[in-house]
């Protein structure tokens, strides 16, 4: 049974997680990144973290910015995703390290991340900034280009301020800030 937290950013946030125990003595620490607009909570990631606890301590959790609020299931805080960036998710991924060294034993415990999508991505810029945290990483369908936006996209925001992206689960439109761009 998975135990839930709560991580406060400085960037007027909150990361939700959720920590699955290992269920023999822990080889590591799990740490399992979703992708664009994507959650903690969405397809293979529970039953994953629970199937990869069974030697492990796993996290999954959700960026401070990903628009998922605290419901866990919808995308109820589109305009914090506006405004979600690379630079956002890497410090959110530091403060959940932060987290991690005061929950568990980490000088003999190594911590590897798993990405899906652009959440592999991240994962890999932030153990390539940080190699004495992090053991390894593994990429789930991971993005082969940080630059996620259409022509279009970064035209209209430009030029709007704002352009929007499709929920294709959801089919909500979800906003993106030239903040992003800058």
């Amino acid at each position: 049974m998975p135990t839930a937290f709560e991580l406060p950013t400085d960037a007027d946030g909150v990361i939700r997680g959720n920590t699955f125990f290992a269920r023999q003595p822990a080889q590591g620490v799990i740490i399992l990144a979703h992708g664009y607009k994507g959650f903690k909570d969405w397809g293979m990631f529970p039953y994953a973290a629970s199937q990869l606890s069974e030697d492990h301590h796993v996290l999954t959790f959700n960026f401070s910015h990903n628009g998922v609020g605290e419901d866990l299931g919808t995308f109820s805080e589109l305009e914090k995703f506006a405004v979600n960036t690379y630079s956002r998710e890497l410090a959110d991924l530091a403060l959940l390290l932060g987290y991690v060294t005061t929950q568990f034993e980490l000088k003999r415990l190594p911590v590897y991340l798993i990405g899906h999508s652009r959440g592999a991505g991240v994962s890999l810029v932030y153990a390539l900034d940080h190699p004495e945290q992090i053991a390894g990483v593994l990429s789930w369908n991971g993005v082969t280009n940080l630059d996620l936006f259409t022509p279009e996209q970064k035209e209209e925001m430009r030029t709007h301020g704002r352009s929007h992206v499709t929920n294709a689960r959801t089919n909500q439109q979800m906003p993106l800030d030239v903040s992003i761009l800058e």
